[in-house]
């Protein structure tokens, strides 16, 4: 089996990747340098750049009503620097340069102010992005980003510098100078620092810093950005989410650690298989996969992976990324054993080599092992002396950037005890100022403090004094309840029964003892109240007859036991039912209690089948017992969020005969009641 060596393939796999991905990666750099302070008052402007820093589908029909409306030249100009954006994004080249020479023929024509100089600004880093994109014109790239730096610095929106930084950084990538992206990132992230930017702002700085560092083998380094991105990671838009994940399955597979590699290239397809779909990403992450797959010996996962994306690539013609594909395929056809495949291929080839040094290299580390396979040592030889070359130099550029770095640290000190002497010396003019301030502030909080201790505490005397009324109230409902059907009780056991007969009066003496008990209390549990109804109707058996029927559908004592509702509810509903119904019903007599209990409410029914119930008031009742549910569900619901709710209606057949009369209660879990 045929492997690469670790030094060469590191440098060609992530100068290619970092190549392919930066396009569609850097859209939240290369943008307008949208500032605040300019547009607060043009909502359209700063929806429309939202939508091109997103790649909506939208973003065009935006920019193009927004240049509709406006009335000054200036935003006007901006849109077009907006709108040169979507053409860059819809790779149309042409269209986006002709608006970025507009808004520098405008900028051109205008007094420098520091409004013009941000429009200056923004037009030269489309020019960069041209070049960068379009024309891959390292030199002229990086001659136009620090022309947008030089007017960045003078206008009224500084804190993009940071983001020039880092498109001059990856300019320099683009140029294999990596010592000099290493500065300017470097650069970006002293300048967040100084213009006290959100460290959210430095995640794009960060993941460039730890791509850097990877191509220079300084794992150690690298990990460290790469570890800092990942606590951003939430945050990042979707596009640079793809980024980082691509970034960090390259950091696994450049240390070797390949099912590290594929578990992140895996988390990257899941990402462009979702919500955030971009064709080019995803081919790029399947010729990422297959270059895993060939390095773990999986050799027909390779095959099919690259089979999957090489033809994307010839349609778009992007020759880099064919010379990469053509080399995965002259790797598969040696590790499988045929080497006149690989001939093939290579004779066959019709894409120029790539003017990148790294991605070659890894092209012909495979092209020794093919001379060593035909036995052309010499070639072989050759080859190997200008790969140890390229090694040498990239350990002289390592130590360059060490020697830079140390020499910006020097730098970033120098200026940070200069900016440190002038904060002491502003400390001492306001210390005094301070104190005043201080203790002002302090006299206010004391002040609302204690406003808000007297207003709290007079709410409090309120709420107290709301509860002791309806203590009141519902006492004297209470006090109403139990003397209203006990005596109804024993005044018609008195009259229907003047001889003594304990054994029908024993019913009455427990029903008398539970309401005694019960009467203490303003609420119980539904299992004590089914409980003093049972004795209840065992006190009126005898007048109900043997033709009286009970029917329970309840819960479990156990349910029952933890269902609280005000005393004597249930009660009242039976008596009712019994009183208006069922005495006056000749044959069965049928009266059902059913409890339907979940964890969000409960619902008591109390159904007969008697002659109906009529609400208005006669002589046979007062309807007192209604009137009690009611008066005490409205003081309860005063204080409760859920209400509790009480209805009675007869029950009819469909040609309006009356069969009977239902009572539902309804009880919401959670229900605050005052005992």
């Amino acid at each position: 089996m045929i492997r690469l060596e670790q030094s060469y393939k590191n440098l060609a796999f992530a100068t290619f990747t970092l190549l392919l991905i930066i396009f569609y990666t850097s859209c939240g750099r290369y943008s307008l340098f949208h500032c605040k302070n300019n547009v607060r008052d043009d909502s359209m402007l700063i929806r429309a750049d939202h939508a091109v820093s997103i790649s909506a589908p939208n973003a065009y029909s935006l920019v193009r009503k927004g240049m509709g409306s406006v009335t000054d030249s200036l935003s006007y100009y901006r849109y077009c620097i907006l709108l040169g954006n979507v053409y860059r994004l819809n790779a149309k080249p042409d269209s986006m340069i002709i608006y970025a020479k507009k808004a520098l023929k405008y900028a051109g024509r205008q007094k420098k102010s520091p409004k013009i100089n941000n429009l200056f600004a923004a037009a030269y880093e489309e020019y960069a992005t041209y070049y960068y994109f379009f024309r891959m014109k390292a030199n002229t790239c990086i001659y136009y980003h620090k022309k947008a730096y030089q007017y960045i610095l003078n206008s009224n929106n500084i804190n993009k510098a940071p983001d020039i930084c880092a498109n001059m950084a990856d300019a320099f990538v683009q140029k294999n100078d990596i010592v000099q992206a290493a500065f300017w990132y470097r650069r970006a992230l002293f300048l967040s620092d100084s213009l006290n930017l959100p460290h959210s702002a430095n995640i794009s700085l960060y993941l460039g810093l730890a791509q850097v560092y990877l191509n220079l083998k300084d794992y150690e380094t690298s990990l460290h950005y790469y570890e800092l991105t990942n606590k951003y990671y939430d945050k990042l838009l979707p596009n640079m989410q793809s980024y980082f994940l691509n970034n960090y399955g390259n950091f696994y597979y450049y240390t070797q650690n390949y099912d590290k590699a594929m578990c992140q290239f895996r988390r990257l397809m899941k990402l462009l298989l979702g919500g955030y779909k971009n064709e080019s990403d995803i081919n790029l992450c399947r010729i990422n996969m297959a270059d895993v797959f060939l390095n773990q010996g999986k050799l027909d996962s390779a095959q099919r992976y690259i089979d999957i994306c090489s033809p994307y690539f010839k349609k778009i013609k992007l020759n880099d990324a064919i010379y990469y594909a053509n080399t995965i395929y002259i790797a598969l056809a040696l590790k499988q054993g045929h080497p006149e495949k690989a001939r093939e291929i290579i004779h066959s080839e019709t894409v120029s080599v790539p003017n990148e040094a790294n991605i070659t290299e890894i092209r012909n580390k495979y092209l020794r092992d093919y001379y060593t396979k035909m036995g052309d040592y010499k070639s072989a030889y050759y080859s190997l002396i200008a790969s140890n070359k390229q090694n040498d130099s990239l350990e002289h550029n390592k130590s360059y950037m060490r020697a830079a770095e140390i020499m910006m640290r020097f730098q970033q000190d120098t200026i940070s005890l200069h900016k440190q002497i002038n904060i002491d010396m502003r400390q001492k003019e306001v210390h005094n100022a301070y104190l005043i301030l201080v203790l002002l502030i302090a006299f206010t909080v004391i002040l609302v403090l204690s406003f808000i201790l007297y207003i709290n505490y007079s709410h409090k005397r309120l709420l107290q004094t709301q509860i002791d009324l309806l203590q009141l109230r519902l006492i004297n409902v209470r006090n109403f309840i139990s003397p209203h059907f006990i005596f109804n009780v024993l005044n018609r056991e008195i009259n229907n029964h003047p001889e003594d007969k304990s054994e029908q009066l024993i019913p009455l003496a427990k029903l008398i003892r539970s309401n005694l008990n019960l009467s203490r209390h303003g609420y119980i549990n539904v299992k004590e109240e089914i409980d003093f109804v049972e004795n209840y109707i065992a006190a009126e058996k005898y007048v109900l007859g043997d033709d009286f029927q009970l029917i329970m559908d309840l819960p479990d004592s156990e349910v029952l036991n933890k269902i609280t509702i005000p005393s004597m509810f249930i009660q009242i509903l039976v008596e009712n039912s019994i009183k208006h119904g069922l005495l006056l019903k000749e044959g069965l007599r049928e009266l059902k209690i059913s409890i339907k209990h979940t964890n969000s409410e409960t619902d008591i029914y109390v159904c007969d089948n008697g002659i109906g119930f009529s609400l208005k008031p006669s002589s046979k009742g007062t309807q007192t017992g209604l009137y009690i549910i009611r008066q005490t569900i409205f003081l309860i619901n005063q204080r409760n969020k859920n209400k509790m709710t009480f209805e009675i209606h007869n029950i009819k057949s469909d040609t309006g005969v009356i069969l009977g009369c239902e009572s539902f209660l309804h009880i919401p879990s959670g229900m605050f009641f005052y005992d």
